[in-house]
């Protein structure tokens, strides 16, 4: 059972220049941080500015593609909350409820972009 979460406004699109502020608190997986991380991303390349480097670096890129994924997968939960840009603010997947520690959460407490995003 697949659900499907509020569609991203139109703005969406790759990557831009952005910086954001993010934790990942759920799940036993390599998203996981030990607290919050800032990543700054500069035509597409992302890299981390402060906090705890992580295995895996989320962007608004990757993070579309995760939802993408999950609402065209099996995934069996899926809440995603948009920012004014489009980009995603809170991620949350549980791609099963009878699994524990799959799930991936990722909450956005900072976001600044330099430049709208164009259509996804």
């Amino acid at each position: 059972m697949c659900a499907t979460p509020t569609p991203a406004p139109e703005k969406v699109s790759g990557e831009f220049s952005y910086r954001m502020t993010y934790t990942s608190t759920c799940g036993e997986n390599s998203w996981v941080t030990s607290g919050p991380v800032t990543v700054e991303v500069t035509d597409g390349i992302a890299e981390v500015v402060a906090g705890p480097e992580p295995t895996r670096v989320a962007t608004v890129s990757r993070l579309l593609e995760l939802i993408d994924e999950a609402t065209q997968g099996d995934a069996d939960r899926v809440n995603v909350d948009y920012g004014d840009l489009g980009q995603p603010m809170r991620v949350e997947i549980d791609w099963s409820t009878d699994a524990t520690d799959d799930e991936l959460c990722i909450d956005v407490a900072r976001f600044r972009g330099s430049g709208l995003m164009g259509p996804r």
